[in-house]
């Protein structure tokens, strides 16, 4: 039976997947928005950019836990 080696910690990895999400997120809703058909809306307008608008808040506060997570475990120094 072999071992399972993480190269990285359990906060990067559930960085990387959560930043993965905003960014998704941030492509579909952009998408709706920039191609609105008002007769048939894929997402209503003001949602998708209420939605994108969250997303990109939270993408700029991931970006600042990843430079500060690194910092305090060392991890910037390596």
């Amino acid at each position: 039976m072999t071992n399972r080696v993480f190269m990285l910690p359990l906060w990067i990895r559930l960085w990387h997947w959560s930043n993965a999400l905003a960014i998704i997120v941030l492509a579909v809703t952009g998408v709706s928005l920039h191609f609105s058909n008002p007769d048939l809306p894929l997402v209503e307008f003001s949602l998708a950019a209420r939605i994108h608008n969250v997303a990109g808040v939270c993408l700029a506060g991931l970006y600042v836990v990843f430079v500060v997570g690194n910092i305090v475990t060392g991890n910037w120094w390596q």
